[in-house]
């Protein structure tokens, strides 16, 4: 009898759902300042209920510390309950992103010194380019490209430096399936780390990663002797795309606004062609066209509105009507939110692969990796990570 009552509260939301108060107030925060469709003020009409509930919203999506900068900047007044979390939240923020820093930098050093070409991901890397400062982007972990023929080399440097990896090297058991390894960082820095070899586990698995380092430049103002490289801007934003189209509907809105914010900087103008185009190659363009309608839509950016029309044309009229529909506000927070649940969330993923064998390899990787994963992914006293603010 639960179960159906589960169901059917999920039929009801469906088909009656809205944005609440709160909700509404969260996508203010997202979207671009001003937004008349969701203005800022909207905090002011929420209750002492609505604001618990917006806190805890913003606390799951890692906003709390990019909230207090723009209720700052826009001089929004607001009540002792929320501008004291954040406030907090943006102090610890900053704390720990200095932190995450660092040890950027040790690892780093340890990588250079073994010879191991490496690029940063996502938000160690955003954090320092997108970011006003520190206490704006929580961090979680810190990510790290490395060449897939290095990922032997850099597991052996990283352990002789004091990095507690994961039991069984994820490479050895499905490589095709996995796409990183992680590590406990040690002291001072304790944080956890995803060495990658690929920027996506679940597309591109037609063709190798080289023309990722093809295309990839020397790190600017890295120290002599670095082996530190940057990925080029059209395939940074090709990397960020891939990892939100990944997890589809679990995606953090964090990770919209880190899209929003690295679009608006856009420039280049054939841009949302060529994205089109590796994202059709990757079997991806549906996928994608979903990831861009929610930066489009969620995040209220105009930009996105054409990298996502690119990559419609790209695919399926099925998967067109899927991405269109699921990338609306309402769908995404409230109506269509039960897509977030492991099984649903992976029977979205392989519906929107673009080709059939695209959904096959997607059916299997996503049995096989998270099997394989939740099974083997254990350190010796568990994995370090920084606390999420708040």
């Amino acid at each position: 009898m639960a179960r159906w009552g589960e169901v059917l509260e999920r039929a009801r939301k469906l088909v009656f759902g809205r944005l609440t108060g709160p909700q509404r107030a969260l996508l203010a925060v997202v979207r671009p300042v001003p937004d008349a469709e969701y203005p800022l003020d909207e905090v002011s009409r929420l209750d002492e209920a609505g604001r618990i509930e917006l806190l805890g919203l913003l606390r799951r999506h890692g906003l709390t510390g990019w909230a207090h900068r723009v209720y700052g900047q826009a001089g929004i007044g607001l009540s002792d309950d929320l501008a004291g979390p954040l406030r907090i939240a943006h102090a610890t923020n900053t704390a720990q992103g200095v932190l995450a820093l660092s040890a950027y930098e040790r690892l780093s050093s340890v990588l250079s010194r073994a010879g191991v070409d490496h690029i940063p991901l996502k938000g160690v890397r955003l954090l320092e380019t997108l970011y006003p400062d520190p206490g704006t982007r929580q961090l979680s972990d810190l990510d790290v490209l490395v060449r897939e023929g290095d990922v032997e080399r850099a597991d052996e440097a990283l352990r002789a430096a004091g990095y507690r990896g994961e039991d069984a090297p994820t490479w050895r058991r499905a490589g095709r399936y996995h796409h990183h390894h992680g590590y406990a960082a040690p002291p001072p820095f304790p944080i956890h780390v995803e060495v990658h070899w690929k920027l996506s586990a679940q597309f591109e698995l037609r063709r190798g990663g080289s023309w990722v380092w093809e295309e990839a430049q020397a790190a600017p103002g890295a120290a002599a002797g670095s082996r530190e490289f940057v990925l080029a801007p059209a395939v940074e934003l090709h990397g960020l795309v891939l990892h939100l189209a990944n997890h589809a509907y679990q995606l953090s809105l964090k990770w919209i606004l880190d899209l929003r914010l690295l679009l608006e900087r856009w420039e280049e103008a054939d841009a949302p062609g060529t994205l089109a185009a590796r994202a059709a190659a990757a079997g991806s363009a549906g996928a994608c066209a979903l990831v861009l309608g929610l930066v489009a839509e969620v995040g209220g950016s105009r930009a996105a509105a054409g990298f996502r029309e690119a990559c419609l044309a790209r695919t399926g009229w099925t998967r067109r009507a899927a991405a269109r529909v699921l990338a609306r506000p309402d769908m995404f927070l409230e109506r269509a939110a039960w897509l977030r649940e492991k099984w649903p969330h992976y029977a979205l993923t392989v519906g929107l692969a673009d080709r059939v064998g695209d959904m096959a390899a997607a059916a299997a990787r996503a049995v096989r990796f998270k099997l394989d994963l939740e099974r083997s992914r254990r350190f010796a006293g568990g994995p370090a990570r920084i606390a999420p603010d708040g």
